[in-house]
C-alpha cells in the first residue's frame, strides 16, 4: 500500500472521483478506502489531495459509493493529525447530512467519524 501512495497513485485516484461512471467511482473510492486503512498512508492522503472530491461523494446518489466514501473519511478521522485537514474541507456538514441516510453503514461510519473528529485527541 505504501508503494502505491509513494508512486503518485493518490492524485490519479482522486482525479477519477470527478468522472460520472458509477463503476469507476466505486473502484476508485474502494482503492482510497483500502489505502486509508494503513496509518502510514493517512497523513499523506490528506496532505496530498483535495478532499472536496471525496466530500462531494458523501452526498452522492450512488449508495455503494457513498458507503465507501464515508468509510474512507471514518478511517482517516482515526488519526488525530488528519483532523485539521478534514475539518478544513467541510467534512463535518456532509457527515451530519449522512446521519439521515437509509444505509446503516453510512450512519454508523458518519457517527464514528464525527466522534473521532470531536475527540480531537483530547483525553476523556
Amino acid at each position: 500500500q505504501i508503494a502505491v501512495v509513494g508512486r503518485g497513485a493518490l492524485e490519479h485516484l482522486f482525479s477519477l472521483l470527478t468522472l460520472y461512471d458509477e463503476n469507476i467511482l466505486y473502484q476508485a473510492t474502494r482503492a482510497l478506502a483500502s489505502l486509508a486503512l494503513n496509518n502510514s498512508n493517512k497523513l499523506a492522503m490528506v496532505r496530498t489531495c483535495n478532499f472536496n472530491t471525496i466530500v462531494g461523494l458523501l452526498g452522492g446518489s450512488v449508495p455503494e459509493v457513498q458507503d465507501v466514501a464515508v468509510g474512507t473519511i471514518a478511517y482517516l478521522s482515526m488519526k488525530d493529525e488528519c483532523h485539521e485537514f478534514l475539518l478544513r474541507d467541510g467534512v463535518v456538514s456532509q457527515l451530519v447530512s449522512c446521519l439521515a441516510s437509509e444505509s446503516l453503514v453510512v450512519v454508523r461510519n458518519s457517527s464514528g467519524a464525527l466522534s473521532n473528529l470531536a475527540d480531537n485527541g483530547t483525553p476523556g
